[in-house]
């Protein structure tokens, strides 16, 4: 392998994990909003997950590039950052965590839902506390 070969794979693996650290947590947390909560506009909240896998990439892409641009409506909180996100990793990130996020969403709500709730209620019942029962039994 060459040099570039060795740089591309090293910006890849860098945006891949960038993105994976940022959207963990969120995904996660909206996995279980998703699976926990039975509720009319749950088909809303499904879809507007959804966006970023049903939307055309062109689309997805356009708009992460206006809202990371300089002059655009994310700027100032970049700036004060002292991030510069447009055609830069940062970017990359944001854009790949966007497409991601509802992937890791959705199957966390499966995961979730594949949860026994006999064995929630269970221990409940022997006195555990909900962290201790969503460390043990749910995660």
């Amino acid at each position: 392998m060459q040099l570039s070969d060795w740089s591309a794979l090293r910006v890849s693996l860098y945006v891949a994990f960038g993105a994976t650290a940022w959207i963990a947590l969120p995904a996660i947390g909206a996995g279980w909003f998703l699976s926990r909560r039975r509720w009319p506009v749950r088909a809303i909240w499904e879809t507007v997950f959804a966006f970023p896998l049903v939307l055309p990439p062109v689309v997805t892409g356009f708009a992460v590039l206006l809202l990371c641009s300089p002059r655009g409506p994310l700027s100032a909180i970049w700036n004060a950052l002292g991030v510069t996100t447009a055609f830069t990793p940062y970017g990359a990130m944001i854009a790949a965590g966007i497409v991601a996020f509802p992937l890791l969403a959705r199957s966390a709500a499966a995961g979730f839902d594949a949860v026994d709730q006999k064995l929630v209620a269970a221990a409940a019942g022997f006195g555990a506390g909900p962290m201790l029962i969503a460390r043990s039994i749910v995660l």
